[in-house]
């Protein structure tokens, strides 16, 4: 009996052995030359932000609604100060346009924002704007 595990246990260990010998890695195949091409010139710079010009016929050709709007804007917190100029920005654009905003201030509580997007979604509002 003793033999007998003596030899299983000689097999277990050979077989672990064999099991850890490296193996040859193939040699690396050439890979296949690639075309280079050239890029493209680049003649002038596309203009800056701050470059463009939004006083033309686009941004400022009247607009007649069939209908009044009503815009919901969910604000995260209005005490940022780019959230209060994202603020301004669109009551004064609603106002040029002749569109209702209902706007709701969560004071960066997001379960509070939850409730406020819920309460605007229950006035039936057209357009729901989020600053998150």
């Amino acid at each position: 009996m003793k033999k007998l595990l003596l030899y299983l246990f000689d097999g277990l260990l050979i077989l672990a052995m064999v099991g850890c010998v490296a193996t040859p890695t193939p040699e690396p195949t050439e890979a296949p030359p690639v075309e280079e091409t050239a890029a493209p010139e680049v003649t002038e710079a596309p203009p800056a932000a701050a470059e463009f010009d939004f006083s033309g016929e686009f941004w400022n050709r009247p607009y007649t609604a069939q209908k009044e709007w009503v815009l919901g804007v969910s604000y995260q917190n209005l005490a940022f100060p780019y959230v209060a100029a994202m603020q301004t920005a669109i009551q004064n654009r609603a106002k040029a346009i002749g569109v209702k905003i209902i706007e709701t201030d969560a004071f960066n509580d997001t379960n509070k924002e939850l409730a406020n997007v819920e309460n605007l979604l229950a006035q039936n509002i057209d357009l729901l704007l989020f600053e998150a």
